[in-house]
């Protein structure tokens, strides 16, 4: 198998893809003939810094954004289309999306990796995210 990771919208080395390139790259590792899990991703919900997070000092501006500075509901149209995108390529069998909350501090960089990034806010109430994800996920369930 071939384990991929697309992070969006922090620092220069995870600069924003618009969904062509992510389309190119997942075509470009498909052709080889093998199972494709995408083993971590994730965007911002917010267009600030998060000092409780990995990146604690990395303004989510420096990996550029998508249409707009990230908000809750862009993160969602984000989170919908992509997931879309990927789930749509019958070799990938996996996507894990990293960051699941935004709650806790943390210096791990297994905890909470990007700014504002998980699918529930600190008070674990769920983002417009994790409503489109639900809901992509029960399409593709009954699509099957």
């Amino acid at each position: 198998a071939i384990g991929l990771q697309f992070y969006f919208g922090i620092k220069r080395f995870f600069s924003c893809r618009d969904l062509l390139t992510i389309a190119e790259t997942l075509a470009t590792f498909a052709a080889l003939g093998k199972d494709i899990r995408i083993t971590e991703m994730g965007c911002p919900s917010r267009h600030a810094v998060d000092p409780a997070c990995f990146f604690a000092s990395d303004h989510p501006a420096a990996g550029g954004y998508w249409h707009a500075p990230w908000n809750e509901a862009l993160q969602a149209e984000f989170v919908e289309k992509v997931c879309a995108l990927l789930a749509s390529e019958p070799r990938v069998k996996v996507i894990t999306w990293w960051d699941f909350a935004d709650k806790g501090v943390s210096q791990d960089i297994g905890m909470r990796f990007l700014p504002h990034g998980g699918l529930l806010r600190r008070d674990l109430s769920p983002k417009p995210a994790y409503a489109r994800l639900m809901r992509l996920k029960e399409a593709i369930s009954q699509a099957v």
